[in-house]
């Protein structure tokens, strides 16, 4: 069996006599992992899900020599200041790089580019019957929030519904009185039940 230590020693000696440093091209900082896990559909603001608000949004990000975003700019907007700032938010939370690198392998500040495409998933009709529950808050002037699914079951069950699709428009044009008049909060459940029939 040969003893480790000796390899340890002969590799050791070979990088000695070698004598020299070559000289490597500069390197930018590249992503740790893949930068398709930074953002996920469970990421997309509320309030473009229920205007369909989707676009491209380029990013441009400041790395420093620890490989830690400094800084995200965005460089070509989506058209919507949501999905621009929770792009940049986002990547500044989750993203981490190996950093940049000069000509003698040394970790200096560098930028990474890159885009982020907001796409509301589309999903197909349900194919048998299942039943949905979706609540939401109404509150006083009329505005919809806080719209999610609760539960899904059959056909509806793993499928996620946004937007319209589960969730009444952005705003009614008043929102609940209670018996006085007066404007009032209120959280609104609904019950949706696909049944498939021969036509």
């Amino acid at each position: 069996m040969k003893n480790p230590h000796l390899a340890l020693a002969t590799l050791g000696i070979g990088l000695t006599l070698s004598g020299t440093v070559m000289a490597a091209e500069p390197q930018p900082p590249m992503a740790l992992d893949s930068p398709g896990t930074w953002i996920t559909t469970d990421d997309y603001p509320e309030q473009a899900l229920l205007e369909e608000v989707e676009g491209v949004v380029r990013f441009l990000v400041d790395v420093d020599r620890r490989g830690e975003p400094a800084k995200c700019t965005v460089t070509v907007s989506s058209g919507s200041d949501q999905l621009d700032a929770r792009a940049c938010n986002l990547i500044m939370t989750r993203a981490r790089f190996s950093p940049a690198t000069d000509r003698r392998g040394r970790p200096v500040a560098g930028s990474y580019a890159n885009s982020v495409r907001w796409a509301i998933p589309k999903f197909p009709p349900p194919q048998g019957p299942g039943v949905s529950v979706t609540s939401y808050v109404v509150e006083a002037d009329g505005l919809v929030t806080d719209c999610k699914v609760e539960t899904a079951t059959g056909a509806m069950a793993g499928v996620l519904l946004v937007g319209p699709t589960a969730c009444p428009q952005r705003a009614f044009n008043e929102g609940y009185v209670d018996a006085a008049g007066e404007p009032v909060r209120k959280r609104v459940r609904t019950i949706t039940r696909i049944e498939v029939v021969k036509p």
